[in-house]
């Protein structure tokens, strides 16, 4: 499913954010916060409790950039926003923001020089309970979670969009808690973006790392990308990196 993240700006004003360790004008911040990362001659990582949800300076990024919502990450408490930056070239520089609203004046800016690592608290409170709340621990057989990233990709190559859109039931029923349901405009978009892109071959060297009390699973090549990529005519998307088990059956909930 690709569902857009873009109304989500509106949503987060309805929950309550603070940073961390904040100045005056820090603590009177709205709630809706962003994080813009620039690299020059530098690539990395975002880390948001200890889980790599966004890289940055890879050969698949437009700009090289990132700009990103990260409440979808966040929950109920403190949360750890890490930034890991290495150099890919001289002169390497990743400069990094945190946004109100994505487009004003940065709540707070600094700038890695070359190699190196940016921390930044977050406390957030009423956030939804996200699908890996409950989720069911995983035990470190990877066999079982390795067949179900199989048959989403054999999903995508056949263009099956049933069998696509029930894999993703926990990604869309956390969706669903901002945005509402998918809608039929949103399958339309789908059906239409996969008539025309290329399904890549699946990651042959697949590796998952549980986090969040192993009842979140990441599923990742050995560059960290996800195992399966989707060419479009607008580059490249990445599907079934982050999984959950929910009534002994995995399902991709980011």
């Amino acid at each position: 499913m690709f569902r857009s993240l873009l109304p989500l700006a509106a949503c987060i004003l309805s929950f309550g954010l603070g940073l961390g360790a904040p100045s005056a004008q820090e603590r009177e911040a709205p709630a809706s916060i962003a994080i813009k990362i620039e690299p020059r001659n530098a690539e990395g990582r975002l880390l948001i409790n200890g889980v790599p949800t966004h890289r940055f300076g890879g050969p698949d990024d437009i700009d090289g950039g990132l700009t990103a919502t990260t409440i979808l990450w966040m929950v109920d408490g403190e949360n750890s926003f890490v930034i890991e930056a290495r150099p890919k070239g001289d002169d390497a520089r990743t400069r990094v923001s945190l946004l109100r609203d994505g487009n004003e004046q940065p709540l707070f800016q600094q700038t890695i020089q070359g190699a190196g690592r940016l921390e930044r608290k977050i406390t957030a409170n009423g956030l939804p309970r996200w699908g890996w709340v409950g989720a069911e621990r995983w035990n470190g057989d990877a066999r079982q979670l390795l067949a179900a990233v199989t048959a989403l990709h054999t999903a995508y190559t056949k263009k099956d969009h049933a069998r696509i859109e029930a894999m993703h039931k926990a990604m869309n029923d956390d969706f669903a808690k901002l945005l509402g349901p998918v809608s039929e405009g949103e399958r339309a978009e789908e059906r239409a973006f996969l008539a025309k892109a290329a399904v890549e071959p699946l990651g042959a060297e697949l590796s998952a790392y549980p986090f969040f009390d192993n009842r979140l699973v990441m599923v990742a090549r050995p560059d960290g990308s996800a195992p399966i990529r989707i060419k479009g005519q607008d580059g490249v998307s990445e599907h079934g990196h982050f999984w959950v088990r929910r009534g002994g059956q995995w399902q991709v909930v980011r």
